[in-house]
């Protein structure tokens, strides 16, 4: 009998989906894996692969994941799967919130009864150390797992690896969300595809960081042919090894001048070391947010743009003295007449009668003529943003979809977009009301479009998603012309080839901008015939919203209309690396719309921007005029971060190496923030006398023959800041000379 009992719980065992807190489960037709290498970081998006066995992979069929939301929301995402003979792999991407939930597989097949698995999963801790997630992937993993024992000592942070195959690199770089860095050495990237390697760069973009050790292959293949900045950090403790900082949108590139793979033993025995190369890798500022559990960059960026699509309402036209008057009539004429007449005939009685008569019919005229001004059915407000770069064109819808009952309804998406569900910040967790599945997102990945049903939602309660798709164009569907930008003037003619009209059209330049107005396709346009204004945030941050809201203001538009514009400008603009000297934006805003079908009648309101770089030609007297010293910035002493351009506690001395091919005429001092100027006191180097002297307050200007005792003989400018605050921008410094073979 114990025997037989024994037996029982066994056999029990072994068929029941195994529930655990490690990140794989099976059974015998689903095998699901969250996650990277059993860790799974709050907040972000998450892989899940499902595997199908037997016989539900050798007929086809759908698989559908059900995972909860910190809203109490649940969305149901279905896929399509093939036949196999052997295994099928789905993977899907999802937000996953900070507490510990549920996800249910489930498995629908023809030939098969429905087949499920419930996945529970847990974070870290509160109480734990938050950490640092490290991706690697090298031909040599073994070599890279000492950095699963850094630590630093000025933050409560550990660090956990990751070696990845590259089996695992997907097409969709949100994939990569769970990593905080990703390390790539001794490894070929030439053995990559290219989505493989564009979703790395896409992920760096979208504010990842990847650092590329000395023994790394191919390397061009991954580095962007243009990069926005590049700085230079010497690590002392690797005998003055460097480490190359490229920035890329809003992430980083680095390149280490050692190799990764050989210098473990020597990290580990070494915590200054450590310390200095996890700070430079990640910057002060983000090693605090990292601190804070849960954060992501990517969920920052699309919760910024989930704010901006709410910036765009369905609007109605309500007539307040229509309704007014009728109030008016009601309350002051009708009911007092009426009473009138019937005492008059000594009919009072009546009156108790002839009010619910009068009331009934007030409120149909009122019914009648509130019929426009009343929301029947779904609507959807969007801002699409197009970034031409190239022969590119790179889209970003943002949609905000709601709907005035919560009865069901459905959207139909064209599926050469990606589609990404955002949701709001995961930083808390609204309490479940105990109903499994009350509010319902289902998302249906069909070979022919995306199908969004909706079930149960709250009424007016919006839910918002994001669709990315990039274009190849042809050379003649681009912006041509020339701009030269030079002492705060510019020139140049501009032609829109673009296949669309642009409306209020702007030429946004670092310190300036250009207002276009409309501008039609095909049509070019003389820059010196347009308002220009200057801009009294240089080039640090775009114009003051007073100044923006002329350029998008029309008369015929309502004021929410054209505030939706200034919104969406602005926060473009806030986008745009303004301070990158030699590099322009044309901006404006076109009449071409996302489309979308739902199931029933609907109303679509939304804005679409379009954004074309716009290469500077900068030239005065036969000289190249660089807005930007092309030179390396290093830090000698003092508090200054490098990728910022910033000092903290009030000194810094910083070494501009300038290339050996650069001959400057004049150098200018151009001082961040308007008034800030006097918070400085500057000294640079004077080498023939082998000291630092002071500049002249209100000095800016610095003509050869004086520049002839400050750069040195081995083309480098020393310069002494001391600043009153504590934090301060850097001076840009800009210059006028020749340049052989340098590109900026």
């Amino acid at each position: 009998m114990k025997r037989y009992i024994i037996s029982c719980i066994l056999f029990i065992w072994t068929c029941i989906p195994l529930h655990s807190y490690a990140n794989t489960w099976s059974s015998d037709s689903i095998e699901a894996e969250v996650g990277y290498g059993n860790y799974i970081n709050p907040g972000r998006y998450t892989p899940i692969t499902i595997t199908i066995k037997n016989g539900y992979a050798a007929s086809g069929g759908e698989v559908e994941l059900n995972v909860p939301t910190n809203t109490n929301d649940r969305y149901l995402y279905r896929k399509p799967y093939p036949s196999s003979p052997g295994t099928v792999r789905v993977t899907f991407c999802v937000p996953l919130s900070t507490s510990e939930e549920r996800i249910s597989v489930s498995i629908y097949n023809s030939q098969n009864p429905p087949e499920h698995i419930v996945l529970n999963y847990s974070f870290p801790q509160p109480t734990e150390d938050s950490h640092i997630f490290l991706g690697t992937l090298s031909d040599s993993p073994d070599t890279l797992n000492y950095l699963n024992q850094l630590n630093l000592t000025n933050f409560d942070l550990e660090c956990y690896s990751h070696a990845l195959s590259k089996e695992e690199l997907s097409s969709d770089f949100r994939m990569l969300d769970s990593f905080d860095c990703i390390i790539i050495d001794d490894f070929s990237l030439s053995s990559l595809y290219e989505t493989q390697l564009e979703s790395l760069r896409e992920w760096v973009y979208h504010g990842g960081i990847l650092l590329l050790g000395t023994q790394v292959e191919s390397s061009d293949l991954l580095l962007p042919s243009s990069s926005l900045d590049v700085s230079y950090t010497t690590i002392s403790e690797l005998d003055y090894a460097t480490l190359t900082k490229y920035s890329y949108g809003n992430g980083y590139f680095f390149t280490s001048s050692f190799s990764l793979t050989s210098i473990g033993s020597f990290f580990i025995n070494n915590q200054l070391l450590q310390d200095t190369f996890i700070e430079t890798l990640f910057g002060h500022d983000l090693l605090q947010n990292l601190e804070q559990p849960p954060f992501s960059i990517l969920h920052s960026l699309e919760n910024e743009a989930a704010a901006l699509t709410s910036q765009v309402q369905a609007t109605t036209n309500v007539n307040l003295l229509l309704y007014g008057f009728i109030l008016v009539v009601y309350l002051f004429i009708l009911l007092p007449v009426v009473y009138y007449q019937l005492k008059k005939r000594d009919l009072t009685q009546c009156f108790c009668f002839a009010l619910p008569i009068i009331s009934i019919l007030v409120a149909g005229i009122i019914f009648l003529f509130g019929s426009n001004t009343r929301f029947s059915h779904p609507f959807l407000n969007y801002v699409s943003i197009q970034q031409y770069k190239d022969n590119t064109v790179q889209e970003s819808i943002f949609t905000g979809i709601q709907a005035p009952y919560n009865r069901t309804y459905s959207v139909s998406i064209d599926n050469s977009y990606h589609l990404i569900p955002l949701q709001t910040s995961s930083s808390f967790t609204v309490p479940s009301n105990g109903t499994f599945g009350n509010h319902q997102i289902h998302i249906d990945y069909r070979e022919s479009d995306y199908l969004l049903t909706f079930h149960n939602l709250v009424a007016f309660n919006m839910r918002n998603f994001q669709l990315e798709k990039t274009s190849t164009l042809s050379q003649d569907q681009l912006v041509s012309g020339y701009v030269t930008y030079y002492d705060n003037s510019v020139s140049g003619v501009l032609s829109n080839q673009l296949d669309t009209d642009l409306s209020h059209a702007i030429l946004a330049l670092p310190g300036y901008f250009v207002r276009i107005g409309d501008f039609p396709n095909d049509t070019s346009v003389t820059l010196e015939d347009c308002d220009s204004q200057m801009n009294a945030s240089a080039g640090y941050q775009p114009p003051d919203p007073s100044i923006l809201k002329p350029i998008v203001s029309n008369p015929s538009a309502s004021v929410s209309y054209t505030d939706m514009k200034l919104n969406l400008l602005y926060y473009y603009l806030e986008k745009c690396n303004l301070s990158n000297q030699n590099m322009g934006y044309l901006i404006g805003f076109t009449n071409n719309t996302a489309s979308f079908q739902f199931d029933t009648d609907y109303t679509m309101n939304g804005l679409t921007l379009v954004s074309v770089p716009i290469s500077l030609t900068t030239n005065s007297m036969g000289k190249e005029y660089y807005t930007s010293l092309p030179a390396k910035a290093h830090k000698i002493s003092g508090d200054f971060s490098e990728d910022e351009e910033s000092i903290y506690s009030h000194f810094a001395t910083v070494r501009y190496d300038i290339p050996q091919d650069c001959t400057i005429d004049q150098l200018e001092l151009s001082f961040p923030n308007s008034g800030s100027s006097t918070s400085y006191v500057s000294k640079i180097y004077f080498w023939n006398k082998n000291k630092y002297e002071q500049v002249y307050p209100g000095k800016t200007y610095f003509k050869k023959e004086e520049l002839e005792n400050y750069i040195t003989s081995e083309n480098s400018l020393l310069i002494q800041y001391y600043t009153e605050d504590n934090y301060a921008r850097l001076p840009r410094i800009t210059a006028i000379g020749d340049v052989d073979n340098v590109n900026n």
